[in-house]
């Protein structure tokens, strides 16, 4: 379990609270459920219950009375034991448990990869749509200014300018060799 327990921990209280979110979860429905199922760990109901309790005890969340999940003193560690008058079953039980716990938290990391792959997938979508929006409002304003090259910004009129200041140039070296 310490290998699913390796993440950056800040400080202390982080650690504590960290840990205790990790034995609830060790303790919750949708980790020991498979394992209740797998080794049929579910108390027994009266044989007269109707049906609609049976399957309302059957949907209550999972609570094993003999499972203790435990923290170590001065460690990152947690300790799961399961009591039971079987030894090789507390050992089956308390092992099924880690593994579902291990397994659960993959899953969830996993799906969480997954949205947010999903969601940064939008994000890109959204992102390209709007640098297309924003490239074609430039193209309609650089049409509204006359502009011939975009990167130099240069406009109809500044090139007729250019070009008169060209010729005028033109004009006067002419002017000044036949004087």
């Amino acid at each position: 379990i310490d290998e699913a327990l390796a993440s950056p921990i800040v400080s202390p209280i982080d650690a504590d609270q960290f840990l205790a979110t990790q034995t609830d979860l060790i303790k919750s429905d949708s980790v020991l459920r498979p394992v209740v199922d797998r080794f049929g760990l579910r108390e027994k109901r009266p044989a007269k219950s109707s049906d609609a309790r049976n399957a309302e005890l059957k949907n209550a969340p999972i609570v094993l009375r003999n499972l203790y999940v435990t923290r170590p003193p001065n460690t990152y560690l947690l300790e799961i034991r399961y009591r039971s008058s079987s030894p090789q079953l507390a050992a089956d039980v308390t092992n099924a448990i880690a593994d579902s716990y291990l397994e659960h938290l993959f899953h969830i990391r996993t799906d969480s990869s997954g949205k947010l792959g999903s969601y940064m997938t939008s994000q890109l979508a959204q992102l390209k749509q709007k640098m297309e929006e924003s490239s074609q409002r430039l193209v309609s304003f650089e049409r509204e200014l006359n502009v011939i090259n975009p990167d130099q910004k240069t406009s109809i009129q500044s090139a007729n300018l250019l070009q008169l200041n060209t010729a005028y140039n033109t004009a006067r070296e002419d002017r000044v060799r036949k004087e």
